[in-house]
């Protein structure tokens, strides 16, 4: 799945990535650790009535002139106030997270940003993500089944600040990328439970991965928002990607593809060997929230094209999106509704991995996954039609400070819901004829953190599958 470790949707950066990466995205301790080092910067300011130099305070006689045991604090909070308006500030900072689907995730992130008063957020900043998951590995030991590493350069305030570009070189690897067949009706079989474990390791632990296939994918990218009158904006990209995939021996993707050639479902699985892909993305949004971070009002609704051609295959194809997010306060900040809908659909002859993912400003791995349908597995679903709806009761219950930041905790029950259609034409033997909506069931905790950082832990539930997932930003 696409996913990206760099934290998505912060408030900083208006453009979210048409990749997100999706897994993007999940800092967690990178958030606490800048959080928490604003925190410190705000407690350093000059207070309104200082004038702004941070006078010296005395316990003894103001007029002995002696040092008391308090100056050399204040005079290296003096020191700190009277940083350089315009500077350079470098950050290194932690990352961890946790998803069912994955693991844990470990990793690093280094962030070198211009400041200027004059530029609002910045001048511009540069920065750098090292990040994996581990798990055990079904052969025995460890294993990484997603990594992703990327530098990004971010050039805010261009054409009157009307305009923010954003460069990226990336590297991701998904050694366990899913495939369960297409269509809503797919099934997900489990032939290592017929398997004795201890007298067939081999035969078992190539079971365990019939679901799965191994991808790596380097990818460049160009992206720009254009603001508009009236909370309006545009937004394109334009993107490289170079795709190399194994198949594992036995899998269910190695079996379809040895089918019927004349079949659909065989001709419908298209760029699973190596091949580029280059991609266009363009759109409009209209965003009236009254936050980014932790929107309690407001909506934020998009419609997008994206598409490309497949190098190498002789083939391309054509997506659009539209997604519509609403948010409804119930009793001011302390409890609000938020909902959003997704369709997405597919056309021509889209590779294998867009049939697992939706487009638009947050494109990402669904229906399933925990920015999608929680509690249903990532990758379970693959279909050129898809529809997406989440409903969440978000609350605020705590209030308190952390190194005199404001945070809050709440708590979130959620509705999810979900399905695929294979193909533009009826194909009821792949996709049923009834309603077909998958259901993800479940609630979570949010503590967020001064203005721009919301930790969740989210438990997801659907028939026959479960999910955990410890991540960083609202689902949406």
């Amino acid at each position: 799945m696409e996913r990206g470790t760099e934290l998505r949707r912060a408030p900083a950066s208006p453009l979210s990535g048409a990749d997100r990466l999706s897994l993007p995205n999940r800092l967690l301790l990178a958030a606490l650790c800048v959080a928490l080092g604003t925190a410190g910067t705000a407690w350093a300011q000059p207070s309104p009535t200082s004038g702004g130099e941070g006078t010296t305070a005395s316990s003894g006689d103001p007029s002995d002139g002696e040092p008391t045991p308090e100056e050399p604090s204040k005079k290296r909070k003096r020191a700190r106030r009277e940083l350089p308006p315009v500077r350079t500030e470098p950050g290194i900072l932690p990352a961890i997270s946790y998803d069912s689907d994955l693991g844990l995730g470990l990793g690093v992130i280094t962030n070198f940003a211009r400041i200027d008063p004059e530029a609002v957020p910045y001048r511009w900043r540069l920065g750098a993500q090292a990040f994996l998951y581990l798990r055990p590995r079904p052969e025995g030991g460890v294993e990484v089944p997603f990594q992703s590493h990327y530098v990004r350069f971010d050039k805010p305030g261009l054409a009157s600040g009307r305009v923010r570009l954003l460069l990226e070189l990336s590297f991701r690897r998904h050694s366990n990328a899913g495939y369960h067949g297409l269509g809503n009706q797919s099934i997900r079989s489990e032939p290592w439970k017929s398997i004795d474990k201890e007298r067939e390791p081999d035969s078992w632990a190539r079971a365990r991965r019939f679901h799965e296939y191994d991808r790596i994918y380097p990818r460049a990218e160009a992206e720009v928002r254009v603001q508009l009158p009236a909370d309006l904006f545009a937004f394109g990209s334009t993107s490289l990607a170079w795709n190399w995939f194994q198949l594992y021996e036995g899998s269910q993707l190695s079996q379809d593809l040895a089918g019927d050639p004349e079949a659909w479902q065989t001709q419908a699985l298209v760029g699973v060997s190596r091949h580029g892909l280059l991609q266009g993305v363009a759109g409009m949004a209209l965003d009236t929230r009254d936050d980014e971070t932790a929107p309690i009002a407001g909506m934020f609704h998009e419609v997008s094209v994206r598409g490309g051609p497949l190098l190498e295959l002789q083939q391309g194809f054509v997506g659009l999106n539209a997604t519509f997010r609403f948010f409804l306060p119930i009793h001011r900040d302390w409890i609000s509704v938020a909902a959003r809908l997704i369709l997405d659909g597919l056309f021509g002859s889209p590779p294998l991995y867009e049939l697992a993912r939706y487009g638009g400003t947050e494109a990402d791995d669904g229906p399933g996954g925990s920015t999608s349908l929680r509690g249903v597995l990532t990758h379970r679903y693959h279909g050129r039609g898809k529809v997406l709806s989440n409903l969440e009761l978000r609350s605020k219950f705590l209030r308190f400070r952390v190194a005199r930041q404001r945070s809050s905790l709440g708590a979130v029950l959620f509705l999810d819901a979900g399905r695929v259609w294979a193909d533009h034409r009826p194909r009821p033997e792949l996709d049923g004829k009834t309603l077909g909506l998958h259901p993800g069931l479940g609630g979570g905790l949010r503590w967020q953190v001064g203005e721009t950082f919301v930790i969740r832990l989210d438990v997801g539930w659907s028939p026959g599958q479960h999910g955990l997932y410890f991540d960083v930003g609202h689902v949406f």
